[in-house]
């Protein structure tokens, strides 16, 4: 099972608006595309530092006069860096847009940890009343 990330909004008037479901852990699409995924997302920040750091670590190599393979090792070693913080982005950038971190859901993909997130807040809402 995978752990997902449950986003729901604090404006008043968006109260009954979806939650938004987010998967947490190491994303394939941000490992692959740094800095469009970054891009992709509005994740502005990010981005730019993404970029950077891949211009600031080519040049500390270039002046180092690194071997082709140690180029490789060390963009491949900041992509993952990437693609495991990735999501945790993504959490932050939602939490600055208005929602907040409701809680977190265990189930094998987003639909299923969609449907158990309602049952769950269905079941607190019955037990309040």
């Amino acid at each position: 099972m995978r752990i997902y990330l449950v986003h729901i909004s604090t404006k008043v008037d968006e109260r009954r608006q979806m939650p938004i479901i987010l998967r947490d852990g190491f994303s394939c699409p941000a490992f692959l595309f740094t800095a469009v995924w970054a891009v992709w997302h509005k994740l502005w920040k990010q981005a730019v530092m993404i970029i950077l750091i891949w211009v600031a670590g080519g040049s500390f190599l270039h002046y180092l006069g690194a071997a082709d393979f140690l180029y490789f090792l060390a963009f491949l070693g900041f992509a993952l860096m990437v693609g495991f913080i990735a999501n945790d982005f993504l959490s932050k950038a939602l939490c600055r847009r208005g929602f907040q971190l409701a809680g977190l859901v265990a189930a094998k993909n987003s639909e299923c940890a969609f449907r158990r997130w309602g049952t769950i807040t269905a079941l607190e809402k019955e037990n309040f009343n």
